[in-house]
């Protein structure tokens, strides 16, 4: 299956102001319905829980705007949008995937000809019982799940080192230019290994549309203080027209962060690397009714 992808998540401080921030950027052009979209999904955490809502077919823009804000997640929000046009996927196919408190979505095209049957000989019984499509990034989220089990890795007190470390090995063993976003609710992690990947951070709020916050507002009000408080992070395959700057992940690098927000990583250099811009050409197709 091949075609246009688009992925995208944010990580925040504060799931309100994660809608505030959604609704800022909910005209966006790469938000709105196309004919060409043969699927979407949007995971998400509440209650400690990772909940899923996929759809094989056009985007409904209706529900989609309902699901990113409106939704009642806690940490996190992964979200993967593909625009294809030579298939339309099942609904086991159509990411993210999910599985206990992991969710999992890839950009690029996948063919694991050749290397398919040794994968799945590979997993254990469970992970073989547990697939539940035939898309080939189903299998490689399986695989990373697989390691996982082999190293008891237990989902709150996983390693974000030991965690890039996995994935650039498997990202390696199958030998496909894909990028990884993966989340356990801790911890975000972004593996770039195929088309550019971007980031942007965000770090307070100083006027909302959703809440008529503006310059002039009282800046010791709870509310105001909650929207200067907020902290975020969105990892992107498009960015998007923010105040923020975006910057690109390296090749074979990967992002993490943790709900905590203690401090954005790489994974090769252990700190936030000096990526480049985003050009202007990669913001050429954003909306202009973006407040």
């Amino acid at each position: 299956m091949s075609g246009d992808h688009l992925l995208f998540a944010f990580m925040v401080n504060d799931a309100e102001r994660l809608r505030c921030l959604l609704h800022r950027y909910r005209q966006l052009a790469w938000l709105q319905a196309s004919d060409k979209v043969t699927e979407w999904g949007v995971g998400q955490y509440m209650s400690g829980r990772a909940m899923l809502r996929t759809q094989p077919g056009p985007l409904d823009v209706d529900l989609f705007a309902n699901d990113l804000l409106h939704s009642t997640s806690d940490t996190p929000l992964l979200l993967a949008r593909a625009s294809m046009s030579d298939t339309l996927p099942s609904f086991e196919d159509t990411q993210p995937f999910r599985l206990g408190r992991w969710l999992f979505a890839t950009e690029g095209a996948i063919d694991l000809a050749g290397r398919r049957d040794d994968l799945l000989e590979e997993l254990p019984d469970f992970l073989r019982r547990a697939r539940q499509g035939r898309a080939d990034a189903e299998l490689i989220f399986l695989g990373f799940m697989a390691e996982l089990h082999r190293k008891q890795i237990r989902d709150q007190h996983a390693d974000p080192e030991v965690l890039v470390s996995l994935l650039r090995d498997l990202v390696q063993r199958v030998d496909t230019p894909i990028n990884i976003f993966t989340t356990n609710g801790h911890v975000l992690l972004a593996y770039r290994a195929g088309p550019p990947l971007f980031y942007c951070q965000f770090e307070g709020m100083k006027r909302c549309e959703r809440c008529r916050i503006g310059d002039k507002e009282d800046r010791f009000a709870p509310l105001v203080q909650s929207h200067r408080r907020f902290k975020g992070l969105c990892v992107a395959s498009r960015p998007f027209e923010t105040p923020e700057t975006w910057h690109e992940i390296p090749m074979r690098d990967a992002l993490v962060e943790t709900h905590a927000f203690s401090g954005l990583r790489t994974g090769s250099k252990g700190r936030l690397p000096g990526c480049r811009q985003a050009s202007a050409r990669a913001l050429s197709a954003l909306s202009s009714g973006v407040d």
